[in-house]
């Protein structure tokens, strides 16, 4: 795997345990708290899904397809 998509994997996969992590370190107390937590959920969420993209878009560009 070139370099540069092992990179976006490895953020992808930090962004995967951000997304976990967020669920275990705030409780809810109320309705309000419950939406921001899913909003940071999705928002790490979307965060690992564009690195793992740009980690197969990487890998598919690299010299060795060329």
């Amino acid at each position: 795997m070139p370099l540069p998509s092992l990179v976006a994997f490895i953020v992808g996969i930090a962004c995967l345990v951000g997304a976990i992590s967020v669920g275990a370190i705030y409780a809810v107390q109320n309705f309000a708290d419950f939406q921001a937590i899913q909003l940071w959920r999705m928002e790490w969420l979307l965060g690992a899904v564009a690195a793992f993209l740009a980690a197969i878009v990487l890998k598919r560009n690299g010299p060795e397809h060329k």
